[in-house]
């Protein structure tokens, strides 16, 4: 592995961060007050620079924080959310729009995906409810709730009517966003992870209709592959010789690299990063005989 990039934010507290259009690199901070800062990427070889586009430390105190951000494609914005408020900021001078205050204002934000069947933002929240807005004015489709708390939750790539998050219960769910109104709505039974450990990040397999979760706290992680359509486990046999730490591998999408889908992990008793990859094969050539 070698670096490719190295841009100071000059501070150590970070919420998040954002590839706009692959050139443009965003982040947010969260102390003393919040701010963003955004670089245009030049690419020389296998060399990535960064120049500064803006940063609105400028106005501390008056902006908000960026617990997540999302990119809107062919457009000079990115969006923005704190726990209460969803808004857009331009990345030429890091100035804010006012927003739209989000149907839930209190918990804190974990998550953001599109799903772009509806064309709207679904927003993961730890607590009490899942905000799903409108993409062209933040107008709310829909707010569904959910029991307990939980920070892991994955918009299915392949038919996005479909989510699932994983919570603090050790239980991995399934909603259709199309009937989902409370917490009794699942429409596939719930997977119980107690055995193979915690809540963890939930990733799409690739093309394929699996999700892919490493469940955390457990001196061995369990690599638990998932069928979409049945919600059943498919796979559960491969393990890591470790204890897989909280948010990693990252959420979203596991993408391959021909027939290796690769996926980096932090040890959380050895403090450090290891790199894995799942070997897949569609079968659309084999020997005959």
């Amino acid at each position: 592995m070698s670096r490719a990039l190295v841009v100071s934010t000059n501070n150590l507290y970070h919420r998040s961060a954002v590839i706009k259009d692959s050139l443009t690199l965003g982040v947010s901070r969260s102390n003393p007050n919040p701010s963003k800062i955004f670089w245009s990427l030049s690419v020389s070889g296998n060399l990535i620079s960064g120049n500064l586009l803006c940063s609105n430390n400028s106005n501390v105190g008056t902006d908000r924080f960026a617990k997540m951000m999302i990119d809107v494609p062919s457009s000079n914005q990115v969006v923005a959310v704190d726990k209460n408020v969803i808004y857009k900021i331009l990345v030429s001078d890091c100035s804010e729009t006012m927003g739209i205050v989000m149907p839930e204002t209190v918990e804190s934000v974990y998550y953001m995906d599109t799903v772009p069947i509806i064309d709207a933002y679904l927003i993961g929240k730890e607590a009490t409810s899942v905000p799903i807005l409108a993409r062209a004015d933040f107008s709310t489709i829909s707010n569904p709730s959910f029991a307990g708390t939980c920070r892991f939750f994955a918009v299915d790539n392949l038919d996005n009517h479909f989510m699932m998050l994983f919570d603090d219960s050790k239980k991995l769910k399934h909603y259709d966003i199309r009937t989902w109104i409370n917490a009794t709505n699942n429409d596939k039974l719930s997977l119980s992870m107690t055995i193979y450990g915690s809540r963890n990040s939930i990733l799409n397999f690739g093309p394929y209709q699996y999700v892919v979760t490493i469940p955390s706290n457990s001196a061995t992680s369990t690599i638990v592959i998932v069928n979409k359509i049945s919600f059943t486990i498919t796979n559960s046999s491969l393990t890591l010789a470790i204890d897989v730490g909280l948010y990693t591998p990252h959420s979203g999408y596991l993408r391959g690299n021909g027939n290796n889908y690769n996926v980096i992990v932090h040890d959380d008793v050895g403090k450090n990063f290891q790199s894995y990859y799942l070997t897949v094969a569609d079968c659309t050539s084999r020997d005959a005989s």
